[in-house]
């Protein structure tokens, strides 16, 4: 991730969790939450002490952008998501890029199991579940993969 403030790492986290609670909640990432990691990271680089390279992070967004076009044409994950993924490889450069996703994949498979087992465990006894639970718990609803993105980028910019 960008070498920056805490301050930035901060604010940058504070946007992540919101946004993944509000994808649990609404399986939903409003495009000003996008709008805000991305213009975030545009004042953390200008204030950044030492030199940025703009285009190793223009690129490694745009890739991703391009990249997440045809993931939203075979439905692969919501829009939202690949925004968001997009406005964080931003923050990643394309250094590291690979680094990033890859902790989201995992991420992802950690939610999904947990996942199976949460709506597992909710639905026990109760053929008719899906109509009282809340959508994120009720079988074969869809994953707020959010979570995964938030805690991906969030794990990058902890000190190893």
């Amino acid at each position: 991730m960008l070498a920056v403030s805490n301050l930035f790492q901060i604010l940058l986290a504070l946007l992540l969790i919101y946004a993944a609670c509000v994808d649990i909640i609404k399986f939903n990432i409003a495009n000003w939450l996008v709008l805000a990691c991305a213009a975030l990271f545009v004042v953390a680089a200008l204030a950044s002490p030492g030199p940025v390279n703009w285009l190793s992070h223009l690129a490694a967004s745009a890739l991703m952008l391009a990249f997440s076009l045809l993931l939203i044409n075979i439905n692969f994950m919501g829009g939202g998501d690949l925004k968001l993924l997009s406005a964080l490889c931003l923050w990643t450069g394309l250094e590291h890029m690979l680094v990033f996703l890859a902790a989201v994949f995992i991420a992802g498979g950690l939610l999904a199991l947990l996942l199976i087992v949460a709506r597992a465990i909710a639905a026990r006894g109760r053929p008719d579940a899906n109509g009282t639970l809340p959508r994120v718990l009720q079988k074969n609803g869809p994953v707020p993969y959010g979570v995964a993105i938030a805690a991906g980028a969030i794990y990058l910019m902890l000190p190893l």
